[in-house]
């Protein structure tokens, strides 16, 4: 007997392990490689979602067609056919005769000819055709199935059992068909979820609901808004955005074993450590009650009231802190598409971003884009920034000057220029021309260092975090540090974000580690 399970997709709750804060979560990165909001849904549609260790929390639409796949292969491990073969050539034998040397297809053609020629006023001794052309549809199937498919298993199934087999390789093959038009742009509508229940079970069904709500969960936690016919991050997004790969750069900074650790020289910032000292004339005082109390019933003895002298007092200790200006320099030059160091700049432009707005409110940031020529850039349009296909050379020189000028306008002693690049500039400004050579050309490479040294002129440094190591790179890079007194961090797309993000704690006072760069 054949039965049916069927599913109501609405009825499902929403995932368990998934609100609109951790499916963002897992769309930051998407968001930076596909640019735009749109895209990383699809992506992340298609892909799903999984934890570091690789299990799978949310199904993609590449995993249901995965285990679609995966079922119909174990069906073809498992079983035979020979028996429903032979079954069905005989059933053929009785209304088209000595058809035994022909092949499955070749009879099924013949098979459909002559229902087409058939009549139901057609003289048919004992029914034979019309029990055929009931059957005609699941024989169809049969012999699909048959043709597409090599079956491998040792248990043999009845023509009957082999049909009802192929009506469900059909249904997988639909399902199939249906699942990749929704990656193509098709509506999500033309799922059958009872359907997906049915062959792959709650998993499935649980995660194809989540996946059609993917849109609304982050527009209702408010991370997206619709803009006409697209979608866009709000400013609550951009802020989570910049948050989560900050959490990530750390979270692999602690894997790696770098740590974190505060500095235990004391100062008079406003960054709580969580230590504790005897309050000293001129401490800021942040004090710790119950350390207070504990002081004054050591020395005192208990009983009440608790009487507190100034002696008694304990206040927490603080981070020395000092304010900055930082011009955040993002090499957008053709070559900065290869090797994800494109997408790997963006990210650290974003956390650098976050880190300062979170922990260091007073410090200054802005970010800087240079090409072919150089532009501000707002935190905003980063997501979608692209590398420059139309402007695709290197003025560094126009950078530098630009960051100069933002900084010179700002308050305080601490500025410095955070460069990252993959390569030496090949291009500079000539009046109001681009002068442009690849090699570079010696003047080019003159006119950035000069502008290099008018930034330390004027108290800039500039820390270089570069992703390559040419010989004709390592020798400008070298010059540059020379000149300016600036670092210079040879490093990789992968590591980039570490580099920079610890570079700046430590120019903070909070060092995460102490080691030496090559340059």
């Amino acid at each position: 007997m054949k039965v049916y399970r069927y599913y109501r997709g609405s009825s499902f709750p929403p995932h368990p392990f998934l609100d609109a804060g951790s499916i963002f979560h897992h769309l930051a990165h998407p968001l930076l490689e596909n640019l735009d909001v749109d895209s990383a849904l699809a992506s992340l549609k298609r892909e799903g979602i999984r934890t570091d260790e690789g299990t799978p929390v949310l199904l993609g639409i590449e995993d249901m067609i995965e285990k679609l796949r995966e079922a119909r292969q174990e069906l073809q491990a498992s079983f035979s056919l020979d028996t429903a073969i032979e079954q069905f050539r005989e059933m053929i034998a009785e209304i088209i005769p000595d058809q035994s040397g022909n092949s499955v297809q070749e009879l099924i053609d013949r098979f459909t000819q002559e229902l087409k020629s058939f009549h139901h006023d057609t003289p048919d001794p004992g029914g034979v055709k019309r029990g055929f052309l009931k059957r005609k549809l699941g024989l169809f199937a049969f012999g699909r199935m048959v043709q597409k498919y090599p079956f491998t298993g040792k248990k043999k199934l009845s023509l009957d059992d082999a049909t009802e087999l192929a009506e469900q390789f059909d249904l997988i093959a639909k399902l199939e068909r249906d699942l990749k038009k929704v990656t193509w742009g098709f509506d999500p509508e033309i799922i059958d979820v009872s359907k997906l229940h049915t062959l792959l079970g709650d998993s499935a069904a649980d995660s194809w609901c989540t996946i059609n709500r993917l849109t609304s969960l982050l527009e209702q936690g408010g991370y997206i808004e619709s803009k006409g016919s697209h979608y866009q991050l709000t400013s609550r997004g951009l802020k989570k955005m910049g948050k989560e790969i900050l959490d990530d750069i750390f979270s692999a900074l602690k894997r790696d074993g770098w740590g974190m650790h505060t500095t235990r020289f004391p100062g008079s910032g406003i960054t709580m450590n969580g230590d504790t000292k005897p309050y000293q004339f001129g401490d800021q005082f942040s004090l710790d009650i119950n350390q207070t109390l504990m002081n004054s019933l050591r020395k005192k003895g208990g009983g009440i009231p608790v009487r507190i002298s100034p002696e008694d007092f304990e206040v927490y200790q603080t981070e020395n802190s000092t304010s900055s200006s930082t011009a955040l320099l993002l090499d957008m030059s053709k070559s900065m598409r290869h090797d994800n160091n494109f997408v790997s700049a963006k990210m650290v432009a974003l956390a650098l971003e976050s880190l300062i707005r979170m922990k260091y409110p007073r410090d200054n940031l802005t970010i800087i884009g240079f090409s072919s020529w150089a532009r501000p850039l707002t935190t905003e349009e980063l997501p979608s920034l692209q590398w420059d296909d139309e402007n695709p050379y290197t003025n560094m020189e126009e950078g530098f000057s630009l960051a100069e000028k933002y900084l010179s306008r700002q308050k305080g002693r601490n500025k410095q220029i955070v460069l990252i690049s993959d390569g030496e500039p090949t291009a500079h400004r000539e009046n109001d021309l681009l002068f442009f050579q690849f090699p570079s050309h010696p003047l080019t490479l003159q006119k950035t260092l000069q502008m290099a040294k008018y930034c330390a002129m004027k108290g800039i440094i500039i820390n270089t975090f570069m992703l390559g190591r040419k010989k004709s790179l390592t020798e400008f890079i070298t010059q540059l540090a020379r000149i300016n007194r600036g670092r210079v961090f040879f490093t990789d797309s992968d590591n980039l974000g570490k580099y920079v993000l610890v570079d700046y704690l430590t120019q903070k006072g909070t060092r995460p580690f102490q080691t030496s760069f090559p340059m």
